[in-house]
């Protein structure tokens, strides 16, 4: 992929690469432990260690992890962003209570779940910042690794700076404390942003706002889309509610900047639109 020009030589990121292949190695010779349905414990096993790779933006945390997740050749394995990930375990929690006695735990019972599901998890954007996420988190990454899956995951912050100053954050710190135990910590801090080297080649800032720069953006959608039918007004549906999108085509959506910038969205909204859409164009920004 060097060699063809699809990517700059890194240093910093062969490091990573070589560590991320001995995690490859060890996963190759791996027998993970059975789960069945109806046994309370997994056969208890020493899973390979995992690996949390942490730095600045930009750096290319994302794309070596999605190298590594493309090489395993396993199709127990997953890929997703933690907010994600997060939203469907308080989905699934909120599931078990409607559908079993209230003194069960849905804890252990989802771990195995996400563990027969997938032996390998491949993080993206890992963090943690509200005190619900942190109590699940303490208790059921300690449960998914008893099943022997194995973590591999990017964040920009260290694990001793999760959740900091976080509400009771004294009992998110064995959660710290067995991540680093389970991952390998490993810095990727290269100092270069390859995200700026990309948009410094193109020109994706167009301003002042006149019928020119308009007319400009215009072109990037339908360039982007290549050309598509345009759809007005559709709409993206998810976790009971929905999402105006004014303009869109074939992959490419266009806002308003009063429009998603100023109303009441969320993180989970922008998720999904980065689901659905690999290029958004952003008009009448103030």
């Amino acid at each position: 992929m060097v060699q063809d020009g699809r990517l700059i030589d890194d240093a910093f990121q062969r490091s990573i690469v070589s560590k991320l292949d001995r995690l490859y190695q060890d996963l190759l010779v791996f027998t993970p432990p059975p789960l069945l349905f109806g046994t309370k414990d997994p056969e208890r096993v020493t899973a390979p260690r995992g690996l949390y790779i942490y730095g600045d933006v930009g750096t290319g945390k994302t794309t070596t992890m999605d190298m590594f997740y493309t090489s395993i050749p396993t199709t127990s394995k997953r890929r997703v962003h933690f907010h994600s990930f997060m939203l469907e375990v308080h989905a699934r929690i909120n599931h078990f209570r409607r559908t079993h006695h209230a003194h069960e735990d849905p804890v252990p019972t989802i771990a195995r779940e996400l563990a027969r599901a997938s032996r390998v998890v491949c993080f993206d954007e890992f963090q943690v910042t509200d005190i619900a996420d942190a109590m699940v988190l303490r208790r059921l990454l300690h449960e998914m690794f008893v099943c022997g899956v194995v973590m591999v995951t990017t964040s920009n912050r260290h694990p001793d700076a999760l959740y900091a100053n976080g509400i009771q954050r004294e009992s998110f710190m064995p959660c710290i404390d067995e991540l680093k135990l389970k991952c390998e910590c490993v810095s990727l801090d290269s100092g270069t942003d390859y995200r700026k080297l990309v948009r410094e080649s193109a020109r994706v800032f167009f301003a002042p706002i006149t019928q020119n720069t308009n007319d400009a953006l215009m072109a990037v959608f339908a360039r982007a889309s290549q050309n598509a039918r345009v759809q007005v007004n559709g709409e993206l549906r998810f976790l009971g509610r929905s999402l105006r999108v004014p303009r869109s085509a074939r992959g490419v959506a266009w806002f308003e900047f009063s429009d998603l910038c100023t109303q009441a969205h969320g993180s989970a909204d922008y998720i999904e639109l980065a689901r659905h859409f690999h290029t958004l164009v952003l008009s009448n920004v103030p």
